[in-house]
C-alpha cells in the first residue's frame, strides 16, 4: 500500500536564445519567433518512491497553465517548435530539454532558453566554380554549448542540383542534434 501523494508545483518561463546570431537570422528569414504554438511535453521518469513512471502530459506553450500541480518525482520537459516547422528548412526552429524534480509543497520554477536547431544554407556558385571543381564537398559545422565536440553535416556534388540560373539546391537535410539550448 502506498499513500496518495501530495503535490508540488511547476512554473515555466520559456524564451528563445537571443544573441547576435539569432537576431541576424531572424531578420534574414523575415520570421518572428512566436512561442505560443511551441509544444511542451512533460514526461514523468521516476515517481516519489523511485519506481519508473509512465505519465506524460502535452500542451502548447500558449495553453500551459501558469502553475502546474504535479505529484513528486523526477521529470523531463521538452519544449520545441511545432513538428511541421521542425521538418522544414525554410524557417528557424527551436528546442530545449531539461530534467527536473518536483518536491512536495515546493514551487519549482523552470526558466528555459530554446536554442536554434536548424538553418538553411544556400549556394550561388559562378560558372567558373563548375569548370574548376568537378568534385566538391560543402560542410556546415556547429559548436554546441555543453557538448565537447563539433557537430557537422556534409554534402557532395552528388547531393546538389542546379537550376537554369545556376543556383544550387539540395533536398538532403542535416540532422543536427537538438542539444543547443539549456
Amino acid at each position: 500500500y502506498r499513500p496518495v501523494s501530495k503535490t508540488g508545483e511547476l512554473t515555466l518561463s520559456v524564451s528563445c536564445k537571443s544573441d547576435d546570431f539569432v537576431d541576424k537570422l531572424m531578420v534574414k528569414s523575415g520570421e518572428t519567433i512566436i512561442t505560443d504554438n511551441f509544444t511542451v511535453v512533460i514526461t514523468k521518469l521516476v515517481d516519489e518512491w523511485g519506481e519508473p513512471a509512465d505519465w506524460k502530459g502535452t500542451w502548447t506553450l500558449g495553453e500551459f497553465p501558469s502553475v502546474l500541480e504535479l505529484a513528486p518525482g523526477s521529470f523531463k520537459i521538452v519544449v520545441a517548435s511545432p513538428e511541421a516547422e521542425r521538418t522544414s528548412t525554410d524557417k528557424p526552429t527551436f528546442y530545449v530539454e531539461k530534467e527536473f524534480s518536483i518536491i512536495e509543497n515546493v514551487v519549482t520554477p523552470l526558466e528555459l532558453v530554446c536554442g536554434i536547431t536548424n538553418m538553411k544554407v544556400s549556394l550561388a556558385p559562378t560558372a567558373n566554380f563548375f569548370k574548376e571543381l568537378v568534385r566538391y564537398t560543402v560542410t556546415v559545422s556547429a559548436d554546441y554549448e555543453g557538448i565537447d565536440e563539433t557537430v557537422s553535416a556534409s554534402w557532395t556534388e552528388e547531393d546538389f542540383t542546379a537550376d537554369a540560373e545556376g543556383n544550387m539546391t539540395t533536398s538532403k537535410v542535416a540532422d543536427f542534434p537538438p542539444h543547443y539550448g539549456r
